[in-house]
């Protein structure tokens, strides 16, 4: 069995947690600019942004911060490179479809 990466963990838990939480109310902050009491931070914006793209609303998620959208696909596509390796599969986004990696100890040659 392999070792579950550390990482993926972070991210998935991250991802988790922006997608059930509701990025219109209020919540666990731990912002230095916020304690501040600066009106806007670029870190709160991109957390604010990346929660409303999971929960579909693209407008408002843009206007918090246009990087969220992206940040959010990067993370995903991050998410999944780490639980194919943990797992051994190999994730064809360009194909649809999942393949197992071949072994180590195999014939690479035959095994399309």
């Amino acid at each position: 069995m392999k070792k579950i990466p550390f990482e993926m963990l972070c991210w998935m838990g991250a991802l988790c947690y922006l997608a059930g939480i509701d990025p219109a109310a209020e919540h666990l902050n731990l912002c230095v600019f916020r304690y501040l009491d600066f009106k806007w931070c670029p870190g709160c914006g991109l957390g604010h942004s990346m929660s409303f793209f999971l929960h579909g609303d693209f407008s408002t998620s843009f206007r918090e911060h246009p990087m969220g959208g992206p940040a959010v696909l990067i993370l995903m596509w991050r998410t999944g490179q780490l639980v194919g390796a943990a797992t051994g599969l190999s994730f064809a986004a360009s194909r649809l479809v999942v393949r197992r990696r071949p072994s180590p100890g195999k014939n690479l040659k035959n095994h399309c």
